[in-house]
């Protein structure tokens, strides 16, 4: 089992105060659970033995794709000692076998076996090496296994009806927020590069997804989404000050713009994440998972 840095224990995330970002995670997971309980044997088929949750948090995700694949050994790593401490008696109060999770930080090793899916949901674009970390989980693949990565997709920043609805601040806040993770050493527009990697690790049937969320608005799902993204950047405005130069009461008050822009518009839009998903090819002579 990797070991964890004591700085890394105090916040396992990259910015702010780590119980206000596991309580945002919280919402998040929830959001994304009908999403892959809607296409996982969509995407993966339904061979599906064994699962490793990558950045699994409190284990949420982890638990819809044991709905979706209930006989599959599932397995979930994240640095977060306290999440996974959280995961361990949700999945005993559950009443889940075939369950085991490790404090892990999937950046340095990733010492969990083979498998034939993993999972990971909004953890890459917070590396300092998601390219090391894609290609050690396409190691721990089982032939015909999958590869399966969902995260932030830059092309958002571009969509005009997106633009439309968030307007100017909100625009701003989302680049101060993305090119401020630049700044600090992350890639949080690494999606764009992901289909090359996956290519140059020999993976075949890539395939890109986007998927659709209501954003704003007065639906519980389009708020929600909203206030993710504006939790995200709450936690975060005093090292983004730092990066960035600027005071916190500038980002504050940036805030408190793109909130009250919020409140005051009943008709919402839509936002989107990319789901890339990579099969490992099979192999012909030692029976590994089949396509399917």
């Amino acid at each position: 089992m990797t070991q964890v840095t004591d700085k890394q224990a105090e916040n396992p995330y990259i910015f702010g105060d780590a119980e206000l970002d596991r309580q945002r995670l919280q919402t998040q997971t929830k959001l994304f659970a009908g999403y892959l309980r809607h296409h996982a044997r969509e995407f993966c088929g339904s061979r599906v033995k064994s699962i490793l949750d990558l950045g699994c948090g409190e284990g949420q995700l982890g638990f819809v794709l044991k709905e979706v694949y209930p006989d599959a050994l599932l397995v979930g790593v994240d640095r977060d000692a306290k999440a996974i401490a959280r995961a361990e008696s949700q999945a005993a109060l559950l009443g889940l076998t075939n369950t085991r999770y490790e404090v892990q930080d999937i950046e340095h090793e990733l010492s969990a076996g083979q498998f034939d899916l993993i999972y990971c949901s909004v953890i890459m674009l917070h590396m300092r090496s998601p390219q090391q970390a894609v290609a050690r989980a396409y190691a721990a693949l089982n032939p015909g296994g999958y590869l399966w990565v969902k995260d932030f997709d830059p092309e958002i920043l571009a969509d005009s009806e997106v633009i439309r609805f968030l307007g100017g601040s909100n625009v701003r806040m989302i680049g101060l927020l993305t090119d401020g993770m630049a700044k600090i050493g992350r890639h949080p527009y690494f999606m764009a590069e992901l289909p090359a990697w996956l290519e140059q690790l020999g993976a075949e049937n890539i395939r890109s997804e986007r998927e659709y969320y209501p954003l704003g608005g007065t639906s519980a799902e389009g708020i929600a989404t909203l206030a993710i993204g504006l939790g995200a950047f709450l936690t975060a405005q005093p090292r983004l000050a730092k990066a960035h130069d600027i005071s916190e009461r500038e980002l504050a008050a940036l805030y408190s713009e793109v909130v009250n822009r919020a409140l005051s518009t009943k008709e919402g839009s839509q936002a989107f994440l990319g789901n890339i998903i990579a099969q490992k090819p099979a192999a012909a002579s030692n029976g590994g998972m089949a396509a399917g």
